[in-house]
């Protein structure tokens, strides 16, 4: 299984729901950066900081978010991913679409 098999993996589980599972797929010392300008901008290290910085504020002031693994390329632990978003704000309605690589 490739590493792309794997990413796509962790989406699928996200997306239905299954969140443990799409978890799973992280390394303990997992490293998730979201840059300065961002709204949940900064370093979370771990799964569990990922799930409180980074999933819970998007389940808490989001509605429908949608994520599209457009390409992904991994060298050694490393992964680059292009991707496509659409969501909702909560507070707002407010819709927006966006592309960005990770």
């Amino acid at each position: 299984m490739s590493n792309t098999d794997i990413l796509r993996g962790g989406y699928a589980a996200f997306a239905s729901g299954d969140i443990p599972k799409g978890l799973a797929m992280f390394h303990d010392s997992i490293e998730w950066t979201d840059p300065a300008g961002h709204i949940y901008a900064g370093t979370s290290v771990g799964a569990d900081a990922i799930v409180q910085n980074v999933f819970m504020p998007l389940g808490s002031e989001w509605i429908t978010i949608s994520s599209n693994l457009r390409r992904s390329s991994a060298r050694t632990t490393r992964w680059r991913r292009s991707d496509g978003c659409r969501a909702r704000t909560k507070a707002t309605g407010i819709a927006l679409r966006a592309r960005f690589v990770r």
